[in-house]
């Protein structure tokens, strides 16, 4: 599944870097310098590999925008790979927790389904998997970091968080573009405004050509993650549930946008209570929306932890403390 993911994740970045980019021409790093240099050199080598790696364009003219940073104002090596150690801790024990709810709860076997369990558990669902996701990423960010930036490889602005401020996500718009990861963000923008301007000959920077293109990038991001869906189902239609639920989440952004500017209208104003508003907002269409894309993949197994490797700590201190007795695992099969 994650194979099929990454092989279209790099046929996309090689179709921005070398087809509708030119990086001797169009890429430049923070110094200003440009990637043409002539010959081979070591160089040349470190910035291609940098260019291909480095999904969000840190330190380089196309950087994602709203990236943000938990680093200290002068904070030394040595502090920041100890905190990215115990960020590693962290993620273990989240994804721990998120894993002993999948391998005790029998909506997450194999066969199983988001909404056996009602509204509430399919909240607590939901969050289980994104945490899982997030943590995994996390996970990986951090293991990067706290090797590369000890070995002066790269320096500790060069590792901006993972992930954006929860507070930031009180729309669905800010929670894709500010809260989530950014790491598939320049090419599918660079896809989207070739389609929308040079194959539509939509005039730039004009409202229709601004929500085609939002259309189109999130469409494109459907078809990355339904080809690891199909290729963990082998199904065509789950793997076009993932490019529904990516689809949908364009649409909400678009009704999003006209909801906040009539609010505007009425005199509504930017405060802590309709932000609370937003977040509730954001929750309940997630978890709403989600299912689209997990329903199949749930009951096709993804989320069964039965043949996984497990750290089992978390569910391990549970049931020692005696406030929850786990019961013996039941396997469902699917269909």
């Amino acid at each position: 599944m994650y194979n099929a993911h990454t092989l279209a994740t790099a046929a996309l970045l090689a179709s921005d870097l070398l087809v509708l980019h030119d990086p001797a021409s169009d890429f430049s790093n923070k110094d200003g310098k440009f990637f043409a240099l002539p010959g081979l050199s070591w160089t040349n080598i470190k910035w291609a590999l940098d260019l291909s790696m480095n999904l969000r364009g840190i330190g380089w003219n196309f950087e994602a925008k709203h990236l943000w940073t938990s680093m200290g104002k002068n904070e030394s090596r040595l502090r920041f790979t100890l905190r990215q150690l115990l960020g590693m801790a962290g993620c273990l024990l989240v994804m721990d927790l998120a894993q002993t709810l999948y391998r005790n709860r029998s909506a997450c076997y194999t066969g199983g389904s988001v909404y056996q369990d009602g509204m509430a558990w399919q909240v607590v669902y939901n969050l289980a998997e994104w945490i899982n996701m997030g943590g995994a990423m996390l996970l990986m960010h951090a293991l990067a970091a706290a090797v590369t930036v000890p070995l002066f490889i790269y320096k500790q602005e060069d590792w901006p968080d993972m992930f954006g401020r929860i507070r930031d996500g009180y729309t669905v718009r800010k929670f894709w573009g500010r809260t989530w990861h950014q790491l598939h963000r320049h090419f599918l923008t660079a896809h989207a405004k070739f389609f929308a301007q040079d194959v539509l000959g939509l005039t730039r920077g004009k409202k229709l050509t601004t929500y085609v293109e939002l259309l189109i990038v999130f469409f494109i991001s459907g078809i990355v993650h339904a080809s690891g869906a199909y290729a963990f189902l082998r199904t065509w239609s789950g793997a076009f549930d993932s490019i529904l639920f990516f689809t949908l989440q364009a649409v909400c952004i678009a009704c999003e946008d006209h909801v906040i500017i009539i609010g505007k209208r009425l005199g509504l104003k930017d405060t802590m209570w309709t932000r609370l508003i937003g977040y509730a907002w954001v929750v309940t269409w997630i978890t709403l929306s989600n299912p689209i894309r997990a329903e199949s993949l749930v009951h096709g197994g993804l989320w069964d932890q039965s043949d996984q490797p497990q750290l089992g700590l978390v569910q391990g201190v549970i049931e020692k403390s005696g406030v929850v007795t786990f019961p013996q695992r039941r396997i469902l099969h699917a269909e």
